[in-house]
């Protein structure tokens, strides 16, 4: 029976847990840096962190506060420490998982977490365990339990977690984690936990909890492991989003938990190529949205990059008339890079411009990145025609606005689209951007030629609410002396007097 409460939870570990074994992996496997300390100066000894001995030291001279040596017992690498200069500042703590068969249900396994602290109050080989987490795996489900590090309560959680060093209370943490993994093989053997495939998640380290408390309460992790898909759910014990709401963790089979069944073929191809958990993912997205794609071609041609845009184009065209396509454009040649999202833009633009995609010639065009060219500037002229009949409009009032000449330089104004595109293209800068904006009456352009060629770009300008925003020549360059001494005439001209005018 699954414990419910802390004290039978309690039960189910070891009235004294440190163990020989964990003591002698904490000792091989818990701590980054191992140290020789020298208590005394001229000592014939030093202790040895790895070893936990005192060692006889047989050229003491070599042996500097901070060096670097070996161990003359253990080979071990060490840092010379000499005790009299102090050493409470290499205080270290370990946080170490351990797992052990419950000492109430040889059927049931538990995991137990410590803090393990070393050289407390200055002294080499003092070490102290801390309990810090309890958890409990059983065929019925899982308990985790903690210890609050203020009080020492013990606290029951409502769901597995890995609970890492953190928090206020472990702000300055840099110790090193460590799960007892060969702890775990020792207490797994004749339990129903020696099937769950657990051996294929070793690399999750301490993690491995998440998917012994997964497999107590689905047991289909099994097959699902051993059909190849490890990758993923190690993707979604890790909680990546992708991973999320894609299986039916009720179902009794590999149809049912997929909601599809994978070909023989699909399988061989997850085994050989080592595919990642986000890609599975993927995968199993497009086989549950009905697409009859095997994965060796899925994979081969992009497709579990490309997921979302998939199913777009998936509302227009079939998705083994898209492989079919996509084939057909590599055959030719003629296959962008960008494939997929050249497709869905081409088909958006093809019903943008009223064409009928029953057609065959129109919904899988040959030459593909021509005809997406082709559409967009259709596009473009329909708008900017669009934007030409709102320019026309505005003419005869920018007109009278802003015409003015004097002997050398004149206004023009202009009255199409094309002009702007015109003006920026012959003089480098960007006025054609402005076009949706002085085709709405946002801002003013305007055009200053010189009078003897009112045809030839010169400089443009900006107008806001009597104001010139902006004047511009060849490649951005500001307005000559005798530019900005025809500005002062004209904004005399056409805003100063007209203002006056209206005034009176």
């Amino acid at each position: 029976m699954l414990p419910q409460t802390t004290d039978q939870i309690l039960a189910h570990f070891c009235k004294d847990p440190v163990t020989k074994n964990l003591q002698e992996f904490v000792r091989k496997n818990a701590f980054e840096h191992q140290y020789l300390f020298i208590r005394e100066k001229g000592a014939a000894t030093g202790y040895c962190s790895f070893c936990q001995k005192d060692i006889p030291l047989k050229d003491r001279s070599s042996m500097p506060h901070n060096t670097e040596t070996t161990c003359p017992h253990c080979q071990q690498e060490v840092t010379v420490k000499h005790v009299w200069r102090g050493i409470k500042g290499i205080a270290d703590v370990a946080y170490v998982y351990h797992f052990a068969r419950s000492v109430k249900n040889k059927q049931m396994i538990t995991c137990q977490t410590f803090y393990v602290y070393r050289f407390l109050d200055g002294k080499p080989e003092m070490m102290e365990y801390s309990p810090s987490c309890y958890y409990v795996f059983s065929v019925e489900g899982s308990k985790m339990m903690y210890v609050y590090p203020y009080t020492g309560s013990h606290n029951l959680t409502k769901s597995i977690y890995i609970k890492n060093p953190a928090g206020d209370f472990y702000q300055h943490w840099r110790g090193k984690i460590s799960a007892n993994l060969d702890s775990l093989a020792r207490a797994i053997r004749q339990t129903p936990f020696q099937y769950s495939a657990w051996e294929k998640y070793t690399d999750m380290e301490e993690k491995i909890l998440l998917y012994m408390a997964q497999f107590a309460k689905y047991p289909q992790l099994e097959y699902l492991s051993k059909c190849g898909l490890s990758a993923f759910i190690q993707s979604y014990l890790e909680r990546y989003p992708v991973t999320r709401g894609l299986l039916n963790w009720r179902g009794n089979s590999l149809r049912k938990v997929l909601g599809f069944q994978p070909t023989k073929q699909e399988l061989q191809y997850i085994e050989k190529k080592s595919l990642s958990g986000v890609t599975l993912a993927c995968w199993i997205a497009l086989r549950q949205s009905g697409c009859p794609v095997l994965l060796p071609d899925l994979h081969t041609y992009g497709w579990l990059t490309e997921t979302q845009v998939l199913k777009n184009l998936n509302e227009t065209v079939p998705f083994d008339k898209l492989l079919a396509y996509q084939k057909r454009l590599e055959k030719r040649g003629e296959l962008t890079a960008y494939f997929f999202r050249d497709y869905l833009d081409y088909l958006r633009e093809c019903r943008q411009l009223g064409y009928d995609l029953s057609h065959k010639d129109v919904l899988c065009p040959n030459k593909l990145a021509e005809k997406h060219l082709q559409n967009q500037l259709r596009i473009k002229q329909k708008s900017n025609r669009q934007l030409d009949k709102k320019l026309t409009e505005r003419y005869p009032k920018l007109v009278e606005k802003y015409q003015y000449a004097s002997a050398d330089f004149c206004i023009v104004i202009p009255r199409t689209s094309g002009d702007l595109i015109a003006e920026g293209y012959h003089l480098h800068h960007c006025v054609g951007g402005y076009i949706d904006r002085y085709a709405n009456g946002l801002t003013d352009i305007v055009f200053l030629r010189r009078t003897a060629e009112p045809a030839v770009s010169y400089y443009t300008m900006e107008i806001q609410n009597g104001r010139i925003l902006q004047c511009r020549g060849f490649k951005n360059c500001v307005p000559t002396d005798e530019i900005y001494a025809f500005l002062d005439e004209f904004k005399h001209s056409c805003f100063t007097k007209k203002r006056q005018k209206r005034a009176g």
